[in-house]
């Protein structure tokens, strides 16, 4: 099996990235642009919704709250359904550059093209998170009941269990449960955290295969976890050496959280809170479209580059 060479990955990448700056420019451009529309406009609505739902106090404005709590809902769904299909299609963008083709904008629908393969393969991860997730906390509970890190809930619920011979949730301060069960969301982290790794890098090429061989997805992530054995290390120290980019695209989401972070910090600022609110949506999305701009094309062209020496690896010379 021969080893990713990482530097060579992302030389090479940059580098058809430099060549193929005009075609990729208006995809990157349209991609950062419908991903900024969405952000900005789901947004708006969501505020104006709250507004609204606000002035519908009262039994008369149930059915209204209702509803619009309704489409609050389906716009989360929407945001949250939405970017994994255009993330698919970009990605079928950076196939055909790194074999040679020009990539065009309306690859960035390929995912919309295979509308069911991606959607089993998000349910698939969805689905595995929610397994790892509970296969996490039966352990942590078990840690949690049995040692000193479980010692101030067992105080919180005692009067309850010495009342009435069961636990009364209820009747202990919200606050007080949450601070006592901090513990137990820790060490379910801990837990969580390297299993979610080990599967993660496991099913890293299963997005790569689904688009490149139209496979199902969960047939891609079982192919890919064939593949991914002995590289998962490899893949991992590919995503380390991009250290740099992953730290900037954090640094524009601490951009768009600015606000929030301002109210954390007790600071007070003489802008209007929804100038403030949207201004700085605006320039989280200007961010990471400067950034895409600059970067984004490199750093997918070596994913890509990795997945084809992993799938289609060369036969090693034999001395």
């Amino acid at each position: 099996m021969n080893k990713l060479n990482i530097r060579a990955l992302q030389a090479r990448g940059a580098a058809l990235a430099e060549a193929n700056r005009a075609h990729t420019m208006p995809v990157v451009l349209l991609y950062c642009g419908v991903l900024a529309l969405l952000t900005l406009g789901s947004s708006g609505l969501n505020l104006y919704l709250s507004d609204q739902i606000g002035t519908t106090g009262g039994l008369g404005g149930i059915g209204v709250r209702s509803l619009l709590e309704t489409v609050q809902e389906i716009l989360s769904y929407i945001n949250i359904f939405f970017s994994p299909y255009w993330a698919a299609g970009f990605l079928a963008a950076m196939l055909k550059m790194v074999r040679g083709e020009s990539p065009k904008c309306g690859d960035l629908t390929a995912g919309f093209r295979r509308l069911f393969q991606v959607l089993g393969f998000m349910a698939f991860e969805y689905l595995v998170i929610f397994a790892l997730m509970m296969a996490s906390a039966y352990p942590a509970a078990l840690i949690f009941s049995f040692t000193p890190l479980g010692a101030d809930f067992a105080e919180l619920i005692a009067p309850s269990v010495a009342a009435s011979g069961a636990v009364d949730l209820a009747a202990v301060p919200i606050e007080a449960l949450t601070e006592a069960m901090v513990p137990m969301l820790l060490l379910t982290m801990v837990i969580f955290l390297p299993l979610f790794a080990f599967v993660f890098y496991g099913y890293r090429m299963a997005m790569y295969l689904m688009m490149d061989h139209n496979l199902g997805g969960l047939q891609a992530h079982f192919l890919s976890a064939r593949l991914m054995k002995g590289r998962k290390w490899q893949l991992c120290k590919l995503d380390l050496s991009f250290w740099w980019y992953y730290a900037l695209l954090a640094l524009a989401s601490a951009v768009g959280y600015l606000d929030v972070i301002v109210g954390l910090m007790g600071i007070s600022l003489p802008i209007d809170p929804l100038v403030l609110f949207f201004g700085t949506l605006v320039l989280y999305c200007a961010a990471v479209t400067a950034l895409s701009l600059w970067k984004k094309c490199d750093v997918e062209a070596a994913y890509v580059l990795a997945f084809e020496e992993i799938a289609n690896p060369e036969p090693a010379e034999v001395e």
